[in-house]
C-alpha cells in the first residue's frame, strides 16, 4: 500500500504533496477525494497509472514484439484468433501503452514549465517500507532512486542520475551479472527506467536466473508496482502475459451496453449452468452414480472430467427434476454409504465431481488481495430439537427424540416435528434437520480463477477473525476491463446439499394404497351432514 505521494509539474498539479496513512503511520484502505470539477481529481489518480506506465515501458516492446510475431501465424479464416490479436493490440493503443519515457513525458509533464516533472512515491510491502523517486526533464528520465528494506533497515537499493550510477552492493550480489547492469543502464536508462529494465531483465532471462544475482527485495518491489489496478476516466490497465490465457470457460446469458459511456456489459455462466436450466422424465434402475451423471450430461452435450470411484447403485424416478438435482441425489445415496460431502462443478467446460474439503492453493490476505469482508451470526433459523411420531389407529406416539444439547442449553428450545417412516434411517434424516447458529461470511478480494464452490482456501482476516480453511460456498467472478475481482460466500460447515427423491416416491406409493379408502371416506362425508356420528358405517 502506498503511505504518501508528491508531485511536481505533473499535469495540472504543479506541487502537491498527499498524506495516505492513519494516525498509527499505517496506509489507509479506502480514500476517498472529492472537490469540484477541474481542481485536478483525475491528474492525481492518473500519476498512479503514470508511475506504473514508466517503469513498465522496456517490457511493453517485447510484448509488442510477441504481437508481430503472432500476426505473422494469422490466417484470413481464423477469425477467433484475429479477434484475439486484434483486441491485444487494441488494448495497447486504448491504455497509451508506450515503448520509451519521451513519449509519456510529453503527455503528463506540465505545459510550458521550465523545471522538471517529480513523482515520488512511498509504500509498503508486508509490513516493509519503501520510498520510490524518478525524475523527467521534457525528454527523458534524468533521476531514478529507490529505498527499501534490506535485513531489518531501510537502505538505498539504487540511485541513477546522468552523472552517477549507485546500486547497491548488498543488492546486486553477483559482480559479473552487476557489470551486465550497468552496461544495460549505459545503453537504456534514459529512455526506460532501471525498475522496467530490471522487470525486462526477469521476461529475458527468466526469473530464476536473474533472483540468483539480485536480492529479492527488488523483486518485491517490482511485482507490487506491476500489480497495480487502476481506474482512471475509464482507462482501466491490469498487466497480463499478451501471450492467450483462458480464465474462464462459459457462455455469455446477458449483455448491456450505455452508449453515452461506450461500456458494455456482460453476464455468464459455466457450463453447469445447463444442468440446473434444464429438467428430465427419468427412471434408474441399479444405476450407477457416474452412469446417472453420463446419461445426463451425454444429453446436454456436456463433457465429464474428475469423478469418484462408485460405491453404490441408485434405483429411483425422477420426474419433473434438474439435471442437477439428478445427479446429486446419485451422489447422495454415494454420500450415505462413505460419509464423503460430495460437489459438482464446473472446470474447463468439464463437469466435476469433488469432495468436498479439497484445498486449493489460495491465500487470501487483509494486506495483499483482500478488499472487503463481512461476518454475520443468526439463530432465526436455529432447529435443536426434532420429535420423531407416528399414527397409529389415530393416536399419536412420540418414538423418538433427536436434540443438540448444546444449543439447548445456549439458546433455549427451537423444536420441530417430523413424521415416523418404515424402511428409512429416521434418526439420521432428523438430524440433518437440525440447525446451529448460522455463519456467513463474504470476501470482496483480488480475483483468482481457482476460487471455485466446492473447494477450500486459505483466509487471513483478522478485522473479522476469518482464519483459518474456510469453503467456498458461492462465487462470482467479475471482469471489468482487465481487471478481475471476485465476491465469495463462505461455508462454515462442509455440508452435503442433499436431494431425495426416495421418500417423496414411497409417500406418492403410500397415498396409492389408501386410496380407495379416501374415495370412500370422501362419498361417505358427502351423504352425511357435519356433527353426525357414521362410526356405524362400513
Amino acid at each position: 500500500m502506498f503511505t504518501y505521494i508528491k508531485l511536481k509539474n505533473y499535469k495540472s498539479l504543479i506541487e502537491l504533496e498527499v498524506d495516505l496513512t492513519k494516525k498509527e503511520n499505517t496506509p489507509k484502505k479506502l480514500i476517498a477525494i472529492y472537490g469540484e470539477n477541474g481542481v485536478g481529481k483525475s491528474n492525481f489518480v492518473d500519476s498512479f497509472y503514470t508511475l506504473k506506465r514508466i517503469i513498465s515501458t522496456r517490457t511493453i516492446n517485447e510484448k509488442i514484439r510477441i504481437l508481430t510475431e503472432k500476426q505473422k501465424e494469422l490466417q484470413t479464416d481464423d477469425f477467433d484468433k484475429a479477434l484475439h490479436f486484434f483486441g491485444q493490440l487494441g488494448n495497447i493503443i486504448k491504455n497509451g501503452f508506450f515503448s520509451n519515457s519521451t513519449d509519456i513525458i510529453n503527455e503528463c509533464k506540465t505545459i510550458d514549465s521550465e523545471d522538471n516533472m517529480i513523482i515520488e512515491v512511498g509504500f509498503r510491502i508486508k509490513s516493509k517500507s519503501g520510498v520510490y523517486c524518478i525524475e523527467t526533464d521534457d525528454t527523458d528520465i534524468i533521476s531514478e532512486k529507490l529505498d527499501f528494506t534490506l535485513n531489518k533497515n531501510k537502505v538505498n537499493f539504487f540511485k541513477i542520475t546522468k552523472k552517477e550510477k549507485n546500486l547497491n552492493e548488498s543488492v546486486f550480489v553477483d559482480n559479473e551479472y552487476k557489470k551486465e547492469i550497468l552496461s544495460i543502464i549505459d545503453k537504456y536508462w534514459g529512455k526506460h527506467s532501471l525498475l522496467s529494465l530490471i522487470a525486462y531483465e526477469i521476461e529475458d532471462k527468466k526469473e530464476n536466473y536473474v533472483k540468483k544475482r539480485i536480492f529479492s527485495g527488488m523483486f518485491e518491489v517490482i511485482n507490487f508496482f506491476s500489480s497495480l489496478s487502476i481506474l482512471s476516466r475509464n482507462k482501466l490497465e491490469v498487466f497480463k502475459d499478451i501471450e492467450e490465457e483462458k480464465l474462464f470457460y462459459g457462455k455469455v446469458f446477458k449483455h448491456s451496453s450505455k452508449g453515452e459511456t461506450e461500456l458494455k456489459s456482460f453476464y455468464a455462466y459455466d457450463n453447469s449452468i445447463y444442468l440446473n436450466k434444464n429438467n428430465f422424465v427419468k427412471n434408474f434402475f441399479k444405476k450407477k452414480p457416474s452412469e446417472i451423471l453420463k446419461e445426463i450430461c451425454g444429453e446436454l452435450n456436456l463433457k465429464i472430467g474428475k469423478i469418484p470411484k462408485n460405491e453404490v447403485t441408485c434405483t429411483y424416478p425422477a420426474i419433473d427434476r434438474t439435471g442437477y438435482e439428478i445427479i446429486l441425489n446419485a451422489y447422495t445415496i454415494q454420500h450415505r454409504k462413505n460419509k464423503k460431502i460430495y460437489s459438482i462443478v464446473s472446470n474447463e467446460q468439464a463437469i466435476d465431481i469433488v469432495e468436498q474439503g479439497t484445498y486449493t492453493d489460495v491465500l487470501l490476505t487483509s494486506a495483499d488481495n483482500i478488499s472487503t469482508s463481512s461476518y454475520e451470526e443468526s439463530i432465526e433459523n436455529m432447529i435443536n430439537q426434532i420429535v420423531i411420531y407416528k399414527v397409529e389407529k389415530e393416536k399419536q406416539q412420540i418414538v423418538n427424540k433427536v436434540e443438540n444439547a448444546e444449543d439447548k442449553k445456549k439458546f433455549g428450545l427451537f423444536q420441530q416435528v417430523m413424521e415416523y417412516e418404515k424402511d428409512v434411517d429416521n434418526i439420521n434424516n432428523a438430524r440433518d434437520m437440525l440447525k446451529s447458529v448460522e455463519k456467513s461470511a463474504r470476501i470482496y478480494c483480488l480475483g483468482n480463477i481457482l476460487i471455485q464452490a466446492g473447494y477450500n482456501i486459505g483466509i487471513q482476516e483478522p478485522h473479522t477473525g476469518l482464519i483459518g480453511s474456510f469453503l467456498v460456498k458461492s462465487d462470482t467472478h467479475i471482469f471489468e476491463g482487465e481487471t478481475y475481482f471476485c465476491n465469495i460466500e463462505l461455508a462454515f460447515e462442509n455440508v452435503m446439499d442433499k436431494v431425495q427423491f426416495e421418500n417423496k416416491e414411497k409417500a406418492k406409493k403410500n397415498k396409492k394404497k389408501k386410496g380407495k379408502k379416501a374415495k370412500k371416506k370422501d362419498k361417505i362425508d358427502e351423504l352425511f351432514p357435519e356433527g353426525w356420528d357414521k362410526k356405524w358405517v362400513n
